[in-house]
């Protein structure tokens, strides 16, 4: 991409320099910081000013670079906003509430309501909060999310109870009647928001993350409000915006046979950087129901069997749907919007003592409860409207889905594949997007409303500067001497070198195929394999071992493969496993086998892929090294602080169950996953995983123990010495959950080492990394780019334009993006014992040359990678642990409570408990 490109140039078409205002802010806010924190390093460990360090200062390493963000300036010109909660509930539970005796005191007190008690969710709730804003003066200034949150200029003119009464139709003919409570306001000071990112003065609120919070999520409200009314535009969560009519629609290519439409839209995000607000615009893509009638997308999706009914059935799950129906006068049809339950089926209300009638259609507005209508098409599904315990049923010829509406799904590989492609695009296209289509969609320019509140967003993208690290050299044993690769464009080949050092012995392994014949070609291959790991790669395998007979499975089911596990005698080390293809499913039955039962190493590899590309030998040995405990690669100068042995790095994440169709995997838990090193090579990374209730992020004290076994492992490999520091990567977690990282989680971190220390404590410093995040940044210059992507080149870190100089945090991008454009790393330090206390002024380009260095050891591959290994590691833990315990979040799996202890009990294998059996 070049900055040609993009239509956000300035005068004269000349791409314009970072705000040199911006920049001498941020100098000022350091050079300030760094005289009043003179005395940071004398602070106690456990003195909460600790707590998010302010930033030392700013990196100066590698070249500079200026870059488009996809950021807009965003201009308030408010002193204040007003933001109300809102109730909704049916009238008649309001007047309910207003009856009973005065002296019942607190909130929800009382008789408890009905079960049948109406709820007003998704578009009708929509519907009732905007018909309460409608009977306001048209001069009252207003913005709202349509769900619980109000924003105001000033405060609303409301009754005295502050309840708004109104009616909305009913499809069937009458009105609804609802009550909209607003809460008491609550007075947000814009005015001190804009004082605090010129002066970072918040005085008694240090530990206040993220700083005011309620104001940039009410100048998000004001920013969404356009879009959300548009009856074009679909609203995801509070921030993601999709275009639906002909005009502005982008939707992907359809899969054949898929159930479901990609499209492209927007999200945005207000930020708080320094000298100035910012708007944060960037593309998103969401997977639809596809807005067409029932019977086209069931010639879409084609074979209509079991399977494929089966999923259909919980794509369309509580769908809208319009139905056109016949009236009871003849040859007149009427249309009417339903919520569809599913599919009808021929036992349905079988087991009823009043089971669902077969009535002709005249005869549907007499007995509209208890209806069935008959198939045209006896090979085509009857949607069931969702109801009552016995719902309507129509014909599908009469139903078509509205469009619009969001779904969580786990793809098809089919239809991954499209969502990759789809939304695979050249930086220069999506800059383009995010200035033209974005602007569009998210009603940013000609504005009314935006005008009303004073906000305002500048037309063109911000410059900032970046640097662009060099990659470090890499050493590896070649005979009796040490081979050094420069990596180029991110990445370097092994050609003629060894790996850094072997793993243990692997004297006994063996081969099984899956689906597979007697293939003596494959046998022969995994010989010459064995071979090559002992005699190329260096590595410690009985080369002359050959796969014994081999194993072979006609079935891919789990019976027969254990049984093919069990076979085995003796046990072998390591069992490689040949599979026909890329099967997912395969693939997770032979992990849980090795890893949770038997204990025994596995490698899959694909049968076309290992006999007929030699370069694939190189990944997979790779792999297999690492899990005999080798290190595969080592830095010609690793940093100080890693090479002389006594800093532990360590990596943590909470994964939890997504793109489960709703009401699956409700009670599924959370998995945890810490991986950490035990050596100056940080080379090896043996994990740990267990669970955490579902759908909760903070741990428990269940961390406090499982960290002391990675200390236990240190001391195990160092001499019975304990780590003088300790780095730790937290993935995963969003900006609002910092605060808990802190004071929930670090607070078991120090358990675990006031047990495992006494007297003298590590030095720890805390940083959140994260991956899942908006902010991409597009070349300037066509020198200074990936030469495929167009993105960056690897190596790119930012850590001013941004970013608030108030807190340590910096954008990286490690990797060399082979397509697309490429996502940094976020890292944001949040407590710091070790890089200002021993580099000063240069703390920053320490931590970056760091977590730079780390990235370039991601031990199964010959690259750079795009977050560095502590963190990535935990992620692959997370994942195995799934693949280990999938009956809970597999959607297709039925499992009885009884056995729902039994598997979430499983755990790796005491014989590969402290390897990298996760690889």
């Amino acid at each position: 991409m070049t900055g040609a490109n993009i239509k956000s140039r300035g005068a004269n078409n000349v791409i314009p320099p970072p705000n040199p205002d911006i920049t001498a802010l941020e100098d000022r806010v350091v050079q300030q910081e760094n005289s009043a924190l003179g005395q940071l390093s004398k602070l106690s460990v456990s003195d909460e000013s600790s707590f998010f360090p302010h930033r030392p200062g700013f990196g100066t390493g590698g070249a500079p670079v200026v870059l488009w963000a996809n950021y807009f300036e965003l201009n308030v010109n408010t002193a204040s906003l007003f933001s109300y909660n809102v109730l909704v509930a049916p009238e008649e539970s309001s007047e309910k509430k207003e009856a009973e005796p005065s002296s019942a005191k607190g909130k929800g007190k009382g008789k408890p309501k009905e079960s049948k008690t109406k709820e007003a969710k998704g578009t009708k709730l929509a519907k009732i909060i905007k018909a309460a804003l409608d009977t306001l003066p048209p001069t009252v200034v207003v913005a709202t999310e349509l769900k619980m949150s109000v924003v105001s200029k000033a405060k609303l003119p409301l009754p005295p109870n502050s309840v708004i009464t109104v009616g909305i139709p009913r499809s069937n003919g009458g009105e609804e009647r609802w009550d909209v409570k607003f809460n008491d306001p609550v007075s947000l000071d814009i005015g001190r928001l804009k004082q605090y990112i010129q002066n970072f003065e918040d005085k008694g609120n240090e530990s206040v993350f993220p700083k005011f919070a309620a104001e940039a999520d009410a100048l998000g409200v004001v920013l969404g409000h356009t879009a959300r009314s548009n009856s074009n535009t679909a609203a995801v969560g509070k921030s993601r915006f999709f275009a639906f009519d002909a005009n502005r629609s982008e939707v992907g290519p359809v899969s054949p046979g898929s159930m479901i439409d990609i499209l492209r839209g927007y999200v945005q995000s207000v930020r708080l950087a320094t000298g100035r607000l910012l708007l944060n615009v960037n593309v998103t893509h969401g997977v639809f129901r596809p807005p067409m009638p029932l019977p086209d997308l069931f010639q879409r999706v084609g074979n209509l069997n079991t399977n494929t009914l089966k999923r259909l059935h919980g794509l369309l799950a509580k769908s809208r749907i319009q139905c056109r129906v016949p009236t009871e006068k003849p040859g007149e049809w009427v249309k009417v919007e339903r919520s569809m339950a599913g599919f009808g089926g021929v036992r349905d209300g079988s087991g009823e003592e009043r089971r669902p009638e077969f009535l002709e259609p005249n005869e549907y507005f007499g007995k509209p409860t208890n209806v069935k209508f008959f198939l045209r098409s006896p090979k085509k599904p009857r949607p069931a409207p969702k109801g009552s315990t016995r719902p309507i049923y129509l014909l599908a010829e009469w139903c078509s889905l509205l469009p619009g509406q969001p779904i969580k799904a786990k793809l098809s590989a089919s239809e991954a594949q499209s969502m990759i492609q789809f939304a695979c695009r050249k930086p220069s296209l999506n800059a383009v997007s995010v200035t033209t289509n974005a602007r569009a969609v998210l009603a940013l320019d000609n504005n009314k409303l935006l005008e009303k509140f004073g906000v305002s967003v500048d037309k063109q993208l911000i410059t900032v500067k970046g640097r662009m690290l060099p990659p470090p050299a890499m050493a590896y044993p070649k005979r009796n001497s040490v081979e050094l690769i420069k990596p180029q464009d991110g990445g370097w080949l092994l050609k003629g070198v060894r790996v850094s050092k072997p793993g243990r012995m692997i004297k006994n392994w063996t081969l099984l195929e899956v689906q597979g014949q007697a293939d003596q070609h494959v046998k022969a291959t995994m010989g010459e394999f064995a071979v090559f790991m002992a005699q190329s790669m260096g590595m410690a395998i009985n080369k002359n071992a050959t796969p014994a007979s081999g194993y072979e499975v006609a079935s891919m089911g789990e019976q027969d493969l254990r049984a093919a596990f069990q076979g085995m005698k003796p046990k072998p080390d390591l069992v490689i496993v040949v599979l026909g293809d890329q099967d997912a499913n395969v693939y997770n039955t032979v992990k849980k086998l090795g890893d949770v039962e038997f204990g025994i190493q596995t490698v899959c590899v694909v049968r076309n892929k290992i006999t007929n590309n030699k370069g694939y030998f190189t990944n997979v040995a790779l792999k297999v090294n690492l899990k005999f405990g080798g290190v595969n690669h080592k830095l010609q100068n690793a940093h100080p602080l890693l090479k002389g042995g006594k800093t532990m790095v360590v990596g943590y994440d909470v994964t939890h169950p997504t793109n489960l169709p709703t009401g699956a995997g409700e009670n599924a838990p959370s998995l945890v996953g810490l991986v950490a090193s035990i050596d100056s090579d940080l080379g090896q990374w043996p994990a740990i995983a267990w669970q955490n209730p579902a759908r909760v992020e903070q741990l428990d004290v269940k961390l406090a123990e499982n960290f002391k076994s990675r200390l236990r492992l240190w001391q195990k490999h160092n001499g019975a010495k304990l780590p003088e520091n300790i780095l730790i990567y937290r993935d995963g977690v969003s900006e609002g959950q910092f605060n808990m990282v802190l004071t929930s989680e670090l607070p078991h971190i120090r358990t675990a080492c006031s047990q495992m220390y006494g007297k003298q404590q590590p030095r720890i410093t805390l940083i959140v990394s994260v991956k899942r995040h908006q902010t991409r940044f597009y070349p300037t210059d066509p020198q200074q780019t990936h030469f495929r992507s167009k993105s960056p080149k690897e190596g790119t870190v930012v850590d001013r334009g941004v970013t608030n100089v108030r807190y340590w945090d910096f954008f990286l991008q490690a990797h060399a993006s082979l397509q697309g454009t490429a996502r940094p790393a976020h890292y944001t330090v949040l407590i710091d014992e070790i890089f200002r206390p021993s580099y000063g002024a240069q703390a920053a380009n320490n931590l970056e040359q760091v977590t730079h260095d780390m990235c370039y050891l991601y031990g199964r591959a010959t690259k750079a990678v795009s977050i560095c290994p502590p963190a990535s590691y935990a992620d692959l833990v997370c994942d195995r642990a799934r693949i280990h315990k999938h009956e809970l979040f597999d959607d297709s799996s039925t499992i009885a409570s009884g056995a729902q202890d039994t598997v979430g009990s499983r755990k790796v294998h005491p014989s590969l408990e402290n390897s990298m059996y996760y690889i």
